[in-house]
């Protein structure tokens, strides 16, 4: 009897009570692991808008007191940053890695603006920079991946994987696989600033350094075989009828091999002089 007692004084949780503390805690667990990364993607947003406008501020200082040109002025503003290593460098344009606390790579350049102000994008979504954006990001990093294509032996390669991610292959068809790990980056192809219902791509000409922006409807892809705008030496151009409409150009001619004026000739946007077809309808875009 006095074992009986003993044993109905005992308190015990049930299985159904357990699993229900057990799926609270998994809950909780999960909650704070994903505090904490957000937390340490949000550190790492603001230590990398920290570094550039750190990087900024040597290189203005740099450009005013001494006067130096571009290379020279970044450079030295660089030297603070004992972990960086620089990929390419020229007077235009230079990228760096090693800085980016999540890995990314930074792009330098000038505006092209001719206001003198430096711009440093990011290759990390997220971090891109306040002021590199939309069709301009494109054109940053196309004209990076232009300066790298140019690049010999394993540096390019290296870079390439650098820039846009391990695995790229530029030995085969480069300006689909660049394209394609491009996109990825950049999360879809930016609007076309002057119709929102169009979208700017790249076309890599055959890995030479050369790259070709058309506009067309396709978003998110790679390759569009037609092109309603192409841009050519800092201006964008159209094909207009004999009853003064827009009329889309198939652009398939332009993945043959050749430079950009020998694409751009082939779809009759230049002439046999290598001037703008105004013959045949093409028209700057205002």
């Amino acid at each position: 009897m006095e074992n009986r007692k003993r044993y109905e004084k005992c308190k015990a949780f049930t299985l159904v009570e357990i699993l229900i503390v057990v799926i609270i805690i998994g809950i909780l667990a999960g909650l704070m692991a994903l505090s904490a990364g957000s937390s340490t993607e949000t550190a790492e947003r603001t230590a990398c808008l920290g570094d550039r406008r750190t990087i900024k501020s040597a290189y203005y200082v740099e450009r005013a007191e001494n006067g130096s040109s571009f290379g020279v002025a970044l450079e030295r503003a660089m030297r603070q940053f004992t972990k960086g290593h620089v990929l390419t460098s020229d007077d235009v344009m230079a990228t760096y890695d090693g800085i980016c606390h999540a890995g990314g790579v930074y792009i330098i350049t000038e505006s092209d603006e001719g206001d003198g102000k430096l711009g440093i994008m990011c290759t990390i979504q997220g971090h891109e920079g306040e002021d590199l954006y939309g069709w301009a990001r494109l054109r940053v990093f196309a004209d990076a991946i232009n300066r790298i294509l140019k690049l010999d032996g394993s540096a390019k390669q290296d870079a390439i994987n650098k820039l846009l991610g391990d695995g790229v292959n530029i030995g085969g068809s480069v300006n689909t696989n660049i394209s394609d790990a491009l996109l990825e980056k950049m999360g879809g192809w930016p609007k076309w600033e002057k119709d929102d219902s169009l979208y700017v791509h790249p076309h890599f000409l055959n890995g030479k350094g050369e790259v070709i922006y058309f506009a067309n409807s396709d978003k998110n892809a790679v390759t569009g075989w037609n092109a309603k705008a192409i841009y050519y030496k800092g201006q964008w151009y159209q094909k207009v009828d004999a009853n003064g409409k827009v009329v889309s150009v198939g652009v398939s001619a332009i993945f043959q091999d050749g430079s950009a004026v020998d694409a751009l000739s082939r779809i009759e946007l230049l002439d046999k002089n290598g001037n703008i077809n105004e013959v045949g309808g093409w028209q700057p875009v205002p």
